[in-house]
Protein backbone atom coordinates (compact mmCIF):
# COMPACT_ATOMS: atom_id res chain seq x y z
CA UNK A 1 0.00 0.00 0.00
CA UNK A 2 2.60 1.95 0.98
CA UNK A 3 4.15 2.00 -2.61
CA UNK A 4 1.05 3.01 -4.36
CA UNK A 5 1.09 5.93 -2.45
CA UNK A 6 4.51 7.11 -3.13
CA UNK A 7 3.72 6.31 -6.73
CA UNK A 8 0.84 8.75 -6.55
CA UNK A 9 2.72 11.57 -4.52
CA UNK A 10 5.85 10.71 -7.09
CA UNK A 11 3.50 11.46 -10.00
CA UNK A 12 2.12 14.56 -8.93
CA UNK A 13 5.47 16.49 -7.67
CA UNK A 14 6.80 15.37 -11.75
CA UNK A 15 3.39 17.01 -13.03
CA UNK A 16 4.04 19.96 -11.30
CA UNK A 17 7.85 19.85 -12.08
CA UNK A 18 6.84 19.40 -16.33
CA UNK A 19 4.14 22.12 -15.67
CA UNK A 20 7.12 24.50 -14.16
CA UNK A 21 9.50 23.37 -16.58
CA UNK A 22 7.02 24.16 -19.39
CA UNK A 23 6.07 27.56 -18.07
CA UNK A 24 9.85 28.74 -17.97
CA UNK A 25 10.81 27.48 -21.00
CA UNK A 26 8.21 28.97 -23.07
CA UNK A 27 9.58 32.47 -21.89
CA UNK A 28 12.76 31.94 -23.66
CA UNK A 29 11.21 30.28 -26.79
CA UNK A 30 10.50 32.96 -29.52
CA UNK A 31 8.87 35.51 -29.61
CA UNK A 32 10.61 36.10 -26.14
CA UNK A 33 8.57 37.04 -23.17
CA UNK A 34 5.33 35.75 -24.75
CA UNK A 35 3.87 31.94 -23.48
CA UNK A 36 2.30 30.94 -26.35
CA UNK A 37 -1.54 29.24 -25.64
CA UNK A 38 -0.55 25.65 -26.00
CA UNK A 39 2.06 25.92 -23.57
CA UNK A 40 -0.44 27.86 -21.79
CA UNK A 41 -2.69 24.68 -22.33
CA UNK A 42 0.13 22.19 -21.39
CA UNK A 43 0.48 23.87 -18.00
CA UNK A 44 -2.63 23.78 -17.56
CA UNK A 45 -3.47 19.92 -17.75
CA UNK A 46 -0.42 19.24 -16.07
CA UNK A 47 -1.27 20.87 -12.93
CA UNK A 48 -5.10 19.91 -12.88
CA UNK A 49 -3.34 16.40 -13.02
CA UNK A 50 -1.65 17.18 -9.97
CA UNK A 51 -4.42 18.51 -7.73
CA UNK A 52 -6.44 15.82 -9.21
CA UNK A 53 -4.46 13.14 -7.53
CA UNK A 54 -3.26 15.19 -4.58
CA UNK A 55 -7.32 16.29 -4.39
CA UNK A 56 -8.90 12.63 -4.06
CA UNK A 57 -6.04 11.49 -1.91
CA UNK A 58 -7.15 14.09 0.76
CA UNK A 59 -10.84 13.36 -0.08
CA UNK A 60 -10.36 9.45 0.39
CA UNK A 61 -8.02 10.08 3.37
CA UNK A 62 -11.21 12.59 5.15
CA UNK A 63 -13.83 9.94 3.79
CA UNK A 64 -12.03 7.05 5.78
CA UNK A 65 -11.30 8.63 8.77
CA UNK A 66 -15.16 9.49 9.66
CA UNK A 67 -15.91 5.77 8.05
CA UNK A 68 -13.35 4.83 10.76
CA UNK A 69 -14.89 6.86 13.72
CA UNK A 70 -17.81 5.46 12.70
CA UNK A 71 -17.59 2.09 13.17
CA UNK A 72 -15.72 2.74 16.28
CA UNK A 73 -18.86 4.33 17.71
CA UNK A 74 -20.97 1.77 16.51
CA UNK A 75 -18.65 -1.30 18.13
CA UNK A 76 -18.90 0.44 21.16
CA UNK A 77 -22.69 0.46 21.55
Amino acid sequence: MMRKENLKLLVAFLAFIVAAFIAIMSLFIPPHGVIDSSALWAVAQFLIMCCTILGIEAELEKFLFKFNKECEKSTKS
